[in-house]
């Protein structure tokens, strides 16, 4: 073997034990609820909201003609799903150029870490949550303080986000946080949306998969 080619092997075989050593391991909990692994056929909800989830975990699809973004994606087996809904509805996984989360709980961002690499999307997240999807779901609030371990593959966050701060495309806006239990770790993602001639406000509520439609003339 030339010795250029023989270099250039083992700096692949070197680079490919790297990038294994590197990953953290997690531990995915046991799905106990079919219905979160059950599939659902991918529907339009209103003007460019598409519904791309399972039966019980909701994602979304919004599209735009500067790309588009998915919010949520359910636990770790929900990616096939998401990718088979997406592009039963006519879409490309290609296009999708941001993904957005309710919050870092892992029955909502469980895929999250395989989309980015199936999309190369960008990931967004609100500041208080960037700590438990960068961890896998370790420093979960509901387990302080001992931590509940890696319940998912991490997701690097490209941009930290405020809230009520825009996000482009420019059909999403990140609004205040919603409380819950002794915590506000709710948010919600509400955008202006075409339909007919009267425009919809769509609010998607990071609260027990529910999609709640607002209403509106604009």
């Amino acid at each position: 073997m030339p010795l250029n080619t023989f270099a250039a092997a083992s700096l692949l075989c070197v680079l490919a034990v790297a990038g294994v050593a590197t990953q953290t391991p997690f531990k995915e909990p046991p799905v106990t609820n079919e219905a979160w692994t059950r599939p659902f056929p991918g529907f339009r909800v209103v003007g460019n909201v598409y519904y791309v989830g399972t039966y019980d975990l909701a994602s979304y699809l919004i599209t735009t003609d500067q790309g588009h973004i998915l919010v949520n994606t359910g636990v770790g087996s929900s990616a096939p799903m998401i990718r088979a809904n997406v592009e039963s509805l006519g879409f490309r996984v290609g296009d999708i150029k941001l993904l957005l989360a309710t919050h870092g709980h892992w029955d909502h961002v469980g895929a999250m870490a395989p989309i980015k690499r199936l999309t190369g999307a960008r990931m967004l997240m609100h500041e208080a949550d960037v700590p438990v999807l960068e961890d896998g779901g370790h420093s979960d609030f509901r387990f302080f303080p001992k931590g509940r371990g890696t319940v998912y593959e991490p997701v690097t966050v490209d941009q930290r986000l405020k809230a009520g701060r825009s996000v482009q495309p420019d059909t999403v806006r990140r609004s205040r946080r919603i409380p819950h239990g002794g915590r506000t770790d709710r948010k919600a993602l509400p955008g202006p949306v075409a339909e007919g001639a009267a425009g919809t406000v769509v609010a998607l509520i990071g609260q027990s998969c529910v999609f709640t439609q607002i209403a509106k003339h604009l």
